[in-house]
């Protein structure tokens, strides 16, 4: 990817925003260097609810690896294989409800009920 940057960053470039996964530790730290009047703001979530999490500009370094924060108004927990809660810096799975999760399966209330758990 860096070999693909212009020469010249234009000034009117302020913010890059991604999404879906970490970026790996090599690529956000050259990208900063290369370009550090740019701000990059990681998002993290499924379609079926927007946005989960963000990582601000000022934790790209601090925070690689991670996926953020919660979004405003967004409830996480992560669950390990017996459905429990685990602590905060365990692996699991990650159950979320936020304002913005969608409502079903359009006319598949068996698909739903396989996907939402607790309302």
């Amino acid at each position: 990817m860096l070999e693909h940057l212009p020469a010249s960053i234009p000034k009117s470039l302020r913010l890059i925003a991604y999404a879906s996964e970490p970026m790996p530790a090599q690529l956000i730290t050259a990208l900063l260097e290369r370009m550090p009047n740019v701000q990059f703001v990681q998002f993290y979530g499924m379609i079926e609810h927007l946005c989960l999490t963000v990582m601000r500009p000022s934790e790209q370094l601090t925070k690689m690896g991670t996926v953020g924060h919660p979004m405003i108004g967004a409830e996480l927990k992560i669950l390990d294989a017996d459905s429990d809660t685990t602590g905060d810096d365990m692996n699991g799975e990650i159950i979320a409800r936020t304002p913005t999760l969608f409502g079903g399966y359009s006319q598949d209330p068996s698909a739903t009920s396989q996907v939402m758990q607790e309302g």
